[in-house]
């Protein structure tokens, strides 16, 4: 055929030559595939590519009326019955009830209800081309009516169903053509010019809606028949991905059960109100609980509606859904004017934040990020650049240490040195007798080699704290420390928070210095908010510095210890790594 130039007066005379259907307004779960009683095998292994291979008895011709959906649904009947006759689409578009007419064009639903209820006759019996209201006039006033419609009561379908895009493939190499229903726009008829490739990708003005029938496919592509005259007479491709797609239909001939009407949508749905609420099973809506779908997750409040911007959860955590699709946020969020991020799991982060390499600062009671300005945080002022970027500076720079015991023998700290370490925290004390046998050896050897220096007590609870605190201090009252000593606690005994609290206190009325608390994340839930006041320096092993989930008693860390697996010159042992700021020091 010639090239066509596509353009708005093409378009509009294509229009006036095939009018298009109109949108389809009812309600689609009256029938899935799961209801046909005896299914289409779902076990048959789907060719790359098929063809069905038919004859239709007549050329099937839709003219300048807006009969698509009629011709498709019969051509669908004749190639399902490898009919030697051709049937009436004409009649299956007369044959229309008043109340559906909602301006030029059927839905498929409604002709295949028809042809459930009151079959199709033959094409020689009736064979008006007319457009409706008039061609049901004429159906009306037959002089060959009854003929005609008790031809076509011999020739109903069992039924029809609704089908997803995964079974199409299925049951077309099973020799099963389906409806297809497109939105059409302007650039639709770019197919004329484009070997009848139709564009997946909607671009224009939308003009209406059309049916044809998948009888084939290639791949990914559909080979579809198409029911306009001249240059359309043609089979049609279209992506199976594509945008346009509005859904699918197969007739069966195989026994059709009703399902049990729900008192829901199954799935998405909207109230009275406009408002999105969601049903799992047809039966009861998701209310008061958070719903995964498709990777996202959504609250449903306790009416069963769709939650939308901010939420507080039962456990003071932040949340922010978006504002039309209610879906919850992770990463940086732009909000009213400010920056907030949502970690993985949708919760809202407060105080520091380490993203990619940069710090930023969330404020602690309500997570937006401080920008452009200069804050007191824990007794220090830290500045933060345009887009909240801590500005470092050499008195609050990150630093790498590690931490030793006898368990990691003899070590060579200036080798350690040059691997880049700047501190050290070496196992002083046990219990209330037992003191590390490297104790000395390594903190000599650590002065020496000019690295920052710090102990810890391991907290057991065999002996009590106030004799453990003894131990501790006495072993490090002579020696030189630039970190805060800190106490262990990483094993669950009976009283333990006690045993921590009377540990502290009175080590403090001993030194004079206030401790901090090592512990690992798993452990915390063993501890409580009266510790929240005493820096923390935190185990987990997920080998990304300040990659730490949130807790409920400290909002910082002064440290984070996030391998024991470390190699490093100068140790023949696996050691642990830390991070450390600057708020670790005494």
């Amino acid at each position: 055929m010639s090239n066509i130039t596509i353009n708005d007066d093409y378009i509009q005379d294509m229009l006036n030559k095939h009018p298009l259907s109109k949108e389809n307004p009812v309600d689609m779960r009256d029938y899935t595939l799961d209801v046909i009683t005896e299914a289409v095998s779902s076990n048959t292994i789907i060719p790359e590519e098929f063809h069905i291979n038919y004859s239709l008895p007549v050329k099937v011709k839709q003219k300048n009326i807006g009969a698509c959906n009629a011709c498709t649904c019969a051509a669908a009947y004749m190639i399902q019955k490898a009919a030697t006759v051709p049937f009436s689409w004409w009649f299956l578009y007369a044959n229309r009830l008043d109340s559906d007419y909602q301006g030029i064009g059927s839905i498929p639903r409604e002709v295949l209800n028809h042809m459930k209820n009151e079959g199709v006759t033959s094409l020689e019996l009736f064979n008006i081309m007319k457009e409706y209201p008039d061609i049901r006039t004429d159906l009306i006033k037959n002089s060959n009516k009854d003929k005609i419609f008790v031809e076509a009561a011999k020739n109903k379908i069992s039924g029809y169903v609704k089908i997803e895009k995964e079974d199409v493939r299925r049951l077309v190499s099973q020799g099963i053509p389906v409806l297809i229903g497109v939105k059409v726009y302007t650039n639709f008829y770019e197919a004329v010019n484009n070997n009848y490739v139709i564009p997946s990708v909607p671009i224009g003005n939308k003009i209406g809606n059309h049916e044809m029938l998948i009888t084939g496919y290639k791949g990914k592509d559909y080979n579809l028949l198409n029911w306009w005259d001249g240059e359309w007479d043609h089979d049609l491709i279209l992506n199976e991905d594509s945008n346009i797609i509005s859904d699918y239909y197969i007739i069966t001939d195989k026994p059709i059960s009703k399902p049990v009407v729900k008192k829901y949508r199954v799935g998405w749905d909207k109230d009275p109100n406009g408002k999105w609420l969601y049903s799992k099973d047809g039966d009861t809506l998701v209310q008061n609980d958070w719903l995964q779908w498709k990777g996202k997750w959504y609250f449903m409040n306790k009416d069963g509606t769709m939650h939308t911007e901010w939420l507080q959860d039962s456990k003071e955590r932040w949340f922010y859904l978006d504002v039309d699709k209610g879906y919850a946020y992770t990463g940086w969020v732009y909000i009213n004017g400010k920056w907030y991020y949502f970690n993985n799991d949708c919760i809202m982060q407060t105080g520091w934040l380490q993203y990619k390499d940069k710090w930023y600062y969330l404020d602690i009671d309500k997570g937006y990020c401080y920008s452009n300005c200069t804050i007191l945080i824990d007794s220090k002022n830290y500045s933060f650049d345009l887009n909240g970027a801590w500005i470092e500076s050499p008195d609050n720079a990150i630093f790498k240490g590690i931490d030793v015991s006898s368990h990691n023998g003899n070590i060579d700290f200036n080798k350690v040195k040059t691997y880049g370490i700047d501190a050290v925290y070496i196992k002083a004390t046990e219990g209330t007798t037992f003191m590390d046998s490297y104790l000395n050896i390594n903190y000599c050897g650590a002065r020496q080699a000019g690295l920052k220096t710090g102990f810890y007590h391991f907290l057991v609870g065999t002996s009590s704290p106030e004799t453990q605190a003894n131990n501790f201090y006495n072993q490090i009252k002579d020696k030189q420390s630039d970190l805060k000593p800190c106490l262990d606690i990483e094993t669950l005994f009976e009283g333990l928070m006690d045993y921590a609290l009377k540990f502290i206190s009175k080590f403090k009325e001993l030194s004079c210095m206030e401790p901090c608390i090592y512990t690992y994340s798993g452990f915390m839930n063993n501890l409580d908010s009266r510790l929240s006041r005493y820096s923390l320096w935190e185990a987990n092993y997920n080998n990304t510095p300040w990659d730490l989930p949130g807790n409920f008693i400290w909002t910082t860390r002064v440290g984070h210890q996030y391998t024991e697996l470390g190699t490093i010159n100068g140790i023949n042992t696996a050691v642990d790594i830390n991070e450390f700021n600057q708020d670790i020091l005494r």
